[in-house]
C-alpha cells in the first residue's frame, strides 16, 4: 500500500479577504495611470506601481478579454524595466510582476511570454548577480504559460545550456537556475522529460560535488522531481517505451547513497546540516516507493488535494511569486484552477451543501433518538415480560 505523507504539518486554511479584493475591483479606473507610472524615468515610481499592479492583480481577476487592451502596454513597460532596470528591486519585482500578469491573461498571454523570453534568455550567460530573478520569471513563464512544445524546448536548452555553461556564477544564481529547472520541468509531459534526461543527470552529477547547501537543496528538490517522472514512466508499456528506457530502481540504485551521504564531509552550520540530512532522509523515503507526497489546502470552505512532487514544486512557484495573494490565486484565479485541473464550488452551492447536511444531521439525530427510545421500550418489556414469568 502506498502511504501518502503531507508536505506539510497542517493543513492551509485559506479564506479570502473580501476587503483587499473591493479596494481592487475598480481595477480600470487606476490601470491606465498605473502604466503611465511604469513608463516614468524615476525608478520609485516603477516600483510603487508595480506593487500596486501585483495587488490589484492578485486580487482580482478580469481574464485576458477585460485585460487586453492594456497587455501591450504593461508588457512593454515590464519588458524595458526588466531590461533597463536602475537598482536590484526594481528588477526584482519587474519579474514578479510580469508573471502576475500572465497569471491573470492566461493562455493568450503566451505570444507576450514568448517575445520577453526570446529577448533574455539568448543573454543568460552573462548573467549577473542582479538580475538573477530572470532565471525564475523564465522557469515560472515557461510552465504555467507556455504550452508549444518546441517553445518549452528551446526554454530548456536555454537553461540547461546555462548550467552545464562554462560561467562562473554565484551559488545564488546557480540555485535560481536549479529551482527554476525544477519548475520548468515539472511542468512538461514524458516525451519532452525524456528527450532531456541526459542533461538533467549531467547537471544534478555536477552540481552534487557542491559544498554549499543551498545549492545542494536545490539539487535535492530536482532529483526528486526526475524520480517523480521515473516512476510515472514506470507504469509506460514496455511496447509504448523506448528500446532501453530510463527506470526508477536504476535512478535510486544509482543515487541512494549520493543523496543520503550528501551532507559527509562538509563543514556546514549545524542547522544547515541538520536540514539537508532532512530533505535527504525526505528523497530517500520517495526512492522507496512507499510515500507520495501531498498537501491539502482548504479554499473557501472545501479542501483540495495536490499530489506528488512535481505538483508541489509548481505549487511553490505560485506561492513564491504570489506571497500574500496566493490564497486569492488559489481560490479565484481560472487560470491556476484550469492549469491544476480542480474546481471549487461557488459561495452559493457550499451555502445550499451546509443546509442540506444540517438538515440530513438532524434528520439523523431525530432517527437515532427515536431508534433509542424503541430499543429502551423493547428492554422495558422484556424485563416485565420476565418480571411475570417469575411470578
Amino acid at each position: 500500500m502506498i502511504k501518502r505523507v503531507r508536505e506539510k504539518r497542517f493543513q492551509h486554511k485559506y479564506e479570502v479577504d473580501e476587503d483587499a479584493i473591493s479596494d481592487a475591483n475598480n481595477w480600470e479606473k487606476y490601470l491606465p495611470g498605473l502604466i503611465e507610472d511604469l513608463q516614468s524615468t524615476r525608478y520609485e515610481s516603477h516600483i510603487s506601481s508595480m506593487k500596486t499592479l501585483k495587488h490589484i492583480l492578485g486580487t482580482v481577476f478580469p481574464g485576458a478579454e477585460a485585460l487586453e487592451p492594456y497587455l501591450d502596454d504593461l508588457t512593454t513597460s515590464l519588458t524595458e524595466i526588466i531590461n533597463n532596470y536602475t537598482v536590484p528591486e526594481e528588477h526584482q519585482i519587474a519579474c514578479d510582476t510580469f508573471c502576475i500578469v500572465a497569471l491573470s491573461a492566461g493562455e493568450d498571454f503566451e505570444l507576450y511570454a514568448s517575445t520577453l523570453l526570446a529577448e533574455i534568455t539568448p543573454s543568460l550567460h552573462q548573467l549577473t548577480e542582479e538580475e538573477k530573478d530572470r532565471l525564475f520569471l523564465i522557469g515560472f513563464i515557461g510552465a504555467f504559460i507556455i504550452h508549444t512544445s518546441i517553445t518549452k524546448q528551446d526554454i530548456i536548452n536555454s537553461l540547461t545550456g546555462f548550467l552545464l555553461g562554462k560561467g562562473e556564477f554565484s551559488d545564488e544564481v546557480m540555485v535560481k537556475g536549479l529551482h527554476s529547472l525544477s519548475i520548468l520541468m515539472s511542468s512538461v509531459d514524458i516525451e519532452i522529460f525524456e528527450h532531456n534526461y541526459d542533461k538533467i543527470i549531467r547537471i544534478i552529477n555536477e552540481q552534487l560535488n557542491s559544498s554549499t547547501y543551498e545549492v545542494l537543496c536545490a539539487v535535492l528538490e530536482l532529483i526528486a522531481v526526475t524520480f517523480d517522472y521515473l516512476r510515472e514512466l514506470d507504469d509506460v508499456p514496455a511496447s509504448d517505451a523506448d528500446e532501453e528506457p530510463h527506470n526508477a530502481s536504476d535512478f535510486v540504485n544509482e543515487y541512494r547513497q549520493k543523496v543520503t551521504g550528501i551532507s559527509r564531509g562538509l563543514k556546514l552550520k549545524k542547522t544547515d546540516q541538520k536540514s539537508l540530512q532532512k530533505k535527504a532522509t525526505h528523497v530517500d523515503s520517495l526512492f522507496d516507493g512507499e510515500e507520495i507526497v501531498t498537501e491539502d489546502l482548504i479554499l473557501n470552505q472545501q479542501s483540495v488535494v495536490f499530489e506528488g512532487k512535481r505538483k508541489l514544486t509548481l505549487l511553490k512557484a505560485l506561492r513564491e511569486v504570489s506571497t500574500v495573494h496566493f490564497e486569492c490565486q488559489m481560490a479565484r484565479n481560472p487560470v491556476v484552477h484550469e492549469f491544476f485541473a480542480y474546481r471549487l464550488r461557488s459561495t452559493d452551492e457550499v451555502a445550499r451543501e451546509k443546509k442540506r447536511n444540517a438538515w440530513q444531521n438532524k434528520r439523523d439525530r431525530v432517527a437515532n433518538t427515536k431508534d433509542r427510545e424503541r430499543d429502551r421500550d423493547k428492554k422495558r418489556k422484556q424485563k416485565e415480560m420476565r418480571a411475570e414469568s417469575d411470578f
